[in-house]
């Protein structure tokens, strides 16, 4: 008798977020969006002047400077299905 067990994943497996790129030729979204990274990346710098830091943290603190800006200023991909 074989027997078949469902996969349950151990890691927790998160959903890459695509943004919605396009808008980037757009000269004024392109400037928006350098604007905010700049100052979002400016506040991050301030930051760490003060502080002994390690490595990983400023990589998580560079990916939640990057994601949000392009949350706030591009928005999410829209899924176009195909009929």
């Amino acid at each position: 008798m074989k027997m078949k067990f469902k996969k349950h994943w151990t890691m927790g497996r998160t959903i890459s977020q695509k943004f919605n790129t396009a808008f980037l030729q757009d000269t004024n979204k392109l400037n928006k969006f350098n604007i905010a990274l700049s100052n979002k990346f400016q506040v991050f710098h301030d930051l760490l002047n003060g502080e002994g830091t390690t490595v990983e943290s400023n990589r998580k603190g560079i990916k939640e400077a990057i994601t949000s800006t392009c949350h706030e200023v591009l928005g999410h991909k829209k899924h176009h299905h195909k009929k």
